[in-house]
């Protein structure tokens, strides 16, 4: 017996044979309800050589040979394969013909068989995604009882399993790619969940919850920005697997009939936005496009520094926009080497966690996330690099809050050099210096030289706190280089001092930031 669809297998069995050498025969059966598909040598024939013809009209026709010795005694002469194809319910006799065993010497009594069709059943449903309704293609599904019976989704999420008997089963899913969508702004909001400035609830909380710790933390946002710039593969340590499905299985009790409706939400764990399958919005596109134009950009320049070495910022003018997150792949260029390049959080973003990857194919990958969020004209990241490297970087392709928040490429910096807030100082000028480009009131400037009663002078300057600056002075003006006080000095304020302990003499000062 077998269900629809089914192969089953039906041995031809001998007893109280000797001297067998060859054997053919022919089986009938009913062509509405099997479809044949082969034959194989039975445990009597074991190195055969074994011919079948399911070609014919109803018939299976069968010959054998054995390649030198005779068998003798009780057993399979051969196994016959055939497809059910008939309705459940139906049967079809099987009936030996023609059979000869070593030409006709060996006489034989044959007897029929038969097969029966299963009454056997579908159970179907869909899996669709947490987030947008989207439908989950190859998700695959195993039906387990005392057999097993699996199905795979379509592309429109929709699954048949099919050929099931009557019986108790339980109908459980499995999907390990197409595992897009995993990217900071995921990281972001499990960051301000872990904060308590927005709470995660639903499938965004089973996503958000990457290594299965049952809670969602800041180790979550750590894994998720590592993934994001490929440091670790996928299922994310802890959590087993891929993708989470709700319910996780259905237990389905006395299946007596088809069964439709028995549909799954899939989740892609670590995508805690949602947007895994988004197609892009061609109306939100060209919105972006014209808020790119109004100025919103994100630039990439050199900064080369006096020992050799060199540095590249990401600095970006956000406008009123709240930026989060900032998936980031930059392409190197002028040859050189990406092992020894580091990437540090600018001090606009120093409440941003990151992750950078210099491993892949010739590119670097960055990830940034924040609870809390920036915006206006932000330095965001720092690209060092060691002296000597000419690397020369390129935007390859960048996402700010996964594409919410719109800036146009400035690949060389150049906008930068504009002075916004009228200073007298370029932007560039102040990324450089930490001060705010968009405050006149915020820039390095003297603040003042003390004379104090010994004698020895104290030099008062504007500061940005952990930037170091060098003092320096001449005895006039037409003096040629400047010299300068020994020490560099670190600023812990927003003002900051230095002594000279020179006694005597008219000296002009300076302050120079310590790049």
């Amino acid at each position: 017996a077998g269900g629809r669809n089914d192969v089953v297998e039906i041995p031809v069995t001998l007893a109280n044979v000797n001297g067998l050498v060859s054997a053919a025969f022919t089986v009938t059966f009913d062509a509405s309800v099997l479809r044949p598909v082969g034959a194989v040598r039975g445990n009597l024939t074991p190195g055969w050589s074994l011919a079948a013809n399911p070609d014919l009209a109803g018939e299976l026709r069968v010959t054998m040979a054995s390649p030198g010795g005779a068998v003798a005694g009780a057993g399979s002469l051969a196994t016959l394969q055939f497809e059910v194809i008939g309705e459940p319910g139906v049967n079809s006799t099987l009936q030996l013909s023609a059979v000869a065993l070593n030409d006709g010497t060996i006489p034989v009594e044959t007897g029929d068989g038969s097969v029966a069709v299963n009454v056997v059943y579908d159970i179907s449903g869909r899996v669709t995604y947490w987030y947008g309704d989207r439908p989950v293609p190859g998700v695959s599904l195993t039906l387990r009882g005392d057999r097993t019976f699996a199905g795979t989704s379509s592309a429109d999420g929709a699954f048949r399993v099919i050929g099931a008997d009557a019986g108790d089963y339980v109908l459980g899913l499995a999907k390990s790619d197409e595992a897009n969508g995993i990217g900071a702004l995921d990281a972001s909001l499990v960051l301000r969940h872990d904060a308590g400035l927005m709470l995660l609830s639903g499938g965004a909380a089973v996503a958000a919850d990457v290594n299965r710790s049952g809670a969602v933390t800041a180790m979550d946002a750590f894994y998720i920005l590592q993934k994001a710039v490929d440091l670790i593969g996928l299922p994310f340590p802890g959590a087993g697997r891929v993708w989470d499905f709700d319910p996780a299985s259905r237990g389905i009790d006395q299946l007596v009939g088809d069964l439709t409706g028995q549909d799954f939400t899939a989740i892609l764990i670590g995508d805690v936005t949602g947007n895994w399958g988004a197609e892009p919005d061609p109306v939100r596109a060209l919105a972006l496009a014209e808020e790119r134009s109004q100025g919103n950009f994100l630039s990439l320049r050199r900064q080369e520094l006096p020992d050799g070495a060199a540095r590249w910022w990401v600095v970006a003018d956000l406008g009123q926009d709240d930026l989060y997150a900032l998936d980031l792949i930059l392409t190197p260029s002028g040859g050189g080497s990406l092992e020894e390049v580091q990437t540090r959080v600018a001090d606009g973003a120093a409440s941003f966690s990151l992750a950078s990857n210099a491993a892949g194919a010739g590119s670097l990958r960055v990830a940034m996330a924040s609870a809390v969020p920036v915006h206006g004209f932000v330095p965001l990241l720092r690209i060092e690099l060691p002296v000597g490297e000419e690397v020369q970087f390129g935007l390859a392709s960048f996402q700010a809050n996964e594409g919410q928040v719109a800036l146009s490429a400035d690949l060389g910096g150049l906008r930068l050099d504009q002075d916004r807030d009228g200073d007298g100082l370029s932007d560039w000028s102040e990324v450089l210096a930490g001060t705010d480009a968009l405050s006149g009131e915020s820039r390095l400037r003297m603040l003042g030289v003390e004379l104090l009663t010994d004698g020895r002078k104290r030099v008062r300057w504007s500061s940005i706190p952990g930037r170091s600056y060098h003092v320096q002075f001449k005895h006039s003006l037409a003096d040629g280089d400047w010299s300068g006080l020994d020490e560099s000095i670190p600023a812990a304020g927003e003002t900051t001092s230095a002594e000279d302990p020179a006694a005597s003499g008219q000296r002009f000062y300076r302050v120079v930031l310590q790049e």
